[in-house]
């Protein structure tokens, strides 16, 4: 028989832009502080690279101890250093770019933005500051000569750009089926595989019910809810993609589930770049740790593998569910240009 857990809550009294520069703060913070720690499969390399606990942003490794560590020297080779973003970083500024100085959404002023920072790219992944599956694929068929919007351009690939890009939709957009129009046509630019697409357009939902204030205890109810809504389903599908979130509850059963330090989350559901994989890593730890964003984003990134993704996805749930004032003086300040990222995302609500 087990008790009831002692359930912490985020602050529910914080004005809607905080909560929307916090979201655009949190997911950026992810993306730096894994841009010079990622993909180390093996955590005891990790350390040896990079101590015991990871706490700011980090160089990447000039010779790196892991399997990946000819990525990290080409990276600093390329100039990147603590505090920049990676590539999909600055993907993500160019979607804040558009949504700042745009009336709204509008896809094509953004692929028109990619297209050209697609132009001095080889387009192989040895290229910018490291070119990930989804945009060498991108590149690939641009190249071809096929359009925008040709399903032959979509990518077999499964993984979370889609989801760190429509998270700024979310924070954008307050009402469920206009996110679901407006990510929908996004996703399905970039994702062939309808399964990797319905989930993304879960975690937006819930990116959005973060910033709309839903409460972390009532996720699991207003995800649900939406099955009663014919325009969300039509995009959702399946019923069980909007049960996933509420798993994330399982870290209240502190007495039953025994995951300490919550970094090993990420060898429970998989360290590597899958969606599936990395989506209920941030859930667990948004319920670990509803009201402590340093702490949620560091067990992320101190996971190792594809740090960078697990903690932008939860750095942004974190940053709306608490608010920029939640977020540390020298992890905000610690992103190169972090002023003109918050102008853009007051622009953005303006919009």
């Amino acid at each position: 028989m087990t008790s009831t857990p002692t359930i912490k809550s985020y602050p529910p009294d914080i004005g809607k832009l905080s909560r929307v520069k916090g979201g655009v703060a949190g997911l950026l913070i992810g993306d730096a502080l894994g841009v010079g720690t990622q993909w180390y499969y093996d955590l005891d390399q990790l350390a040896q690279d990079y101590g015991p606990w990871i706490d700011t942003y980090k160089d990447p490794a000039v010779n790196g101890s892991h399997g990946f560590a000819n990525i990290s020297h080409y990276r600093y080779e390329q100039g990147v250093r603590a505090g920049d973003l990676s590539q999909t970083g600055q993907v993500i500024v160019l979607l804040l770019e558009s949504l700042a100085s745009c009336d709204g959404f509008v896809l094509a002023d953004f692929l028109e933005r990619l297209d050209d920072f697609f132009a001095p790219l080889s387009g192989e992944s040895f290229s910018g500051r490291y070119t990930d599956e989804l945009m060498v694929d991108l590149i690939k068929m641009r190249r071809t000569g096929l359009h925008w919007g040709d399903p032959q351009i979509a990518s077999g690939c499964d993984t979370t750009e889609g989801a760190q890009f429509v998270s700024l939709l979310a924070l954008a957009i307050d009402d469920p089926v206009e996110l679901v129009n407006a990510a929908g046509k996004l996703l399905q630019t970039f994702y062939r595989e309808s399964f990797i697409r319905q989930n993304t357009l879960v975690f937006a939902l819930v990116v959005q019910a973060m910033a709309n204030s839903i409460p972390l205890i009532e996720l699991p109810g207003y995800l649900t809810g939406m099955a009663k809504r014919s325009e969300v389903m039509s995009a959702i599908q399946r019923y069980d993609n909007l049960l996933t979130p509420g798993n994330g509850q399982v870290a209240w059963q502190t007495d039953t589930v025994h995951i300490d330090p919550a970094l090993h989350i990420s060898q429970v559901y998989g360290m590597d770049c899958q969606l599936v994989h990395q989506l209920p890593c941030a859930y667990y730890l948004i319920h670990r740790y509803p009201d402590q964003f340093e702490q949620g984003v560091l067990s992320a990134i101190n996971g190792g593998g594809n740090n960078m993704a697990r903690a932008a996805l939860t750095g942004v749930l974190l940053g709306a569910m608490n608010g920029l004032e939640s977020i540390p003086d020298h992890l905000l300040k610690g992103i190169h240009d972090s002023d003109r990222y918050l102008m853009l995302a007051d622009m953005m609500r303006e919009q």
